[in-house]
C-alpha cells in the first residue's frame, strides 16, 4: 500500500483503515480475487476489492501480535493523494 492511516474513534471498538493504495498492489488483489481491471478509481470502489484488502490487513495485524481491539474492522479505500493542502483541508 502506498499510504495507510489508521482511525480509531471513541464510538466504535475497533479501527477503521483508510488507504490510499498503490495501483500496483491493488491490480494484483483484484486479480488474485477475481476482478480484473486496471482502472484504480473502480477497483477503490469494489466491494469485492475492498474485501479482500481488509482480509490482508487484519491477517497482518494478527500476524503481528496485534490484540483483537487493535486489529481493522473496517478500510477505506481511496485514489486522492494524501497532500499537505488536502489533509489541512479536509478534503
Amino acid at each position: 500500500m502506498a499510504n495507510i492511516c489508521i482511525y480509531a474513534s471513541a464510538d466504535r471498538a475497533r479501527p477503521v483503515a483508510i488507504v490510499v493504495p498503490a495501483t500496483s498492489v491493488l491490480v494484483k488483489i483484484a486479480a488474485n480475487n477475481g476482478v480484473e481491471t486496471h482502472d484504480l478509481d473502480r477497483l477503490v470502489k469494489n466491494e469485492k476489492v475492498k474485501g479482500a484488502v481488509l482480509k490482508e490487513l487484519q491477517n497482518a495485524g494478527r500476524k503481528a501480535g496485534l490484540a483483537g481491539f487493535e486489529i481493522v474492522d473496517g478500510v477505506i479505500l481511496t485514489d486522492l493523494v494524501w497532500t499537505i493542502q488536502n489533509v489541512s483541508l479536509g478534503v
